[in-house]
């Protein structure tokens, strides 16, 4: 082989070598954006989900609460009714219980119960 034809294989090498090497620098740019764009969107999907378990999280607490504070109403409504009757039973024997008889004479400072009123007398 001549040296010039040597000279044009090895500047053809060369130049070959180049071409690779810079269409493999594009493929391997190419890579890494396709790489950073699918990173990216399993950063969005995954932050999507988590905002959208945590509004979940909030609605679950929210409607606990609601439901724990209707359960404490119900229970201080059920105690007040409770005492509320128990202070009529209470009431009830207590005037029962300091009602004149008939045959003792009115005296100043009693009171006689008839249904529902009281009448004083002092």
């Amino acid at each position: 082989m001549d040296p010039d034809t040597a000279a044009a294989m090895a500047i053809q090498a060369w130049w070959r070598g180049q071409l690779v090497r810079r269409a493999l620098l594009v493929a391997a740019s190419s890579a890494r954006r396709i790489q950073g764009w699918w990173r990216r969107v399993g950063s969005q999907r995954r932050e999507q989900h988590r905002l959208w378990v945590l509004a979940e999280y909030i609605k679950l607490e929210r409607a606990i609460v609601l439901l724990q504070a209707q359960a404490r109403a119900w229970v201080m409504r059920t105690e007040y009714k409770r005492c509320r009757e128990a202070a009529r039973t209470i009431q009830t024997c207590w005037r029962e219980y300091h009602v004149p008889s008939a045959t003792s004479a009115h005296s100043p400072g009693s009171y006689l119960a008839r249904g529902t009123w009281m009448e004083t007398s002092l």
